[in-house]
């Protein structure tokens, strides 16, 4: 919508609201909504830029269109399938490039979903090859440290809060003390 309102392209909103219900349509739905547009910047001219219309205007567009759709599936895509899978964003570019270089199509498509399965068989794997829960979650921890630089808050705390075990033990500097 603001990429076609500062183009100056008639009907903004109604552009935005094609391009949205496209962009359900896997891989040629953002390049189905630039269709109308293109059409439209060749008949209409610019509303912000006088004398910019025909195909000259029409190439904007497009181009406009390709940057966006470009930025959204370098940028966007991997971050959202990367936190849906548990995925690095890097490592869902990384996959959809293999991909792309050994399936085509059908690779980007499905690089995500592979890449996750590997990481869940590789962790499977590494579980059982080192005895590990793979579901287990570790207890939580607290790393306790004597505070030097302000011994005013140590002779306010009673002893109970001052030792991570409730007891009125010492803890060294730094020691780590598991909670039950």
């Amino acid at each position: 919508y603001i990429a076609m309102t500062l183009l100056g392209m008639p009907q903004p909103l109604v552009l935005a609201f094609i391009a949205g219900l496209l962009e359900f349509i896997p891989n040629i739905g953002p390049t189905l909504s630039a269709i109308p547009a293109v059409l439209i910047a060749i008949v209409a001219e610019s509303t912000t830029f006088p004398g910019l219309g025909g195909p000259p205007y029409a190439f904007v567009v497009m181009a406009t269109y390709f940057l966006i759709q470009q930025l959204e599936a370098v940028l966007l895509v991997p971050r959202v399938m990367g936190s849906t899978l548990n995925l690095h964003p890097f490592v869902v570019l990384v996959a959809v490039v293999f991909g792309a270089k050994i399936a085509g199509v059908l690779g980007v498509i499905l690089a995500a979903p592979v890449t996750a399965t590997l990481r869940l068989i590789g962790t499977y794997l590494w579980s059982k090859l080192f005895d590990i829960d793979m579901f287990h979650r570790p207890s939580r921890r607290r790393v306790t440290t004597v505070i030097s630089r302000n011994p005013v808050l140590i002779p306010a705390m009673p002893a109970a809060l001052a030792s991570p075990n409730g007891g009125g033990e010492d803890v060294s500097e730094g020691e780590i003390v598991e909670e039950e």
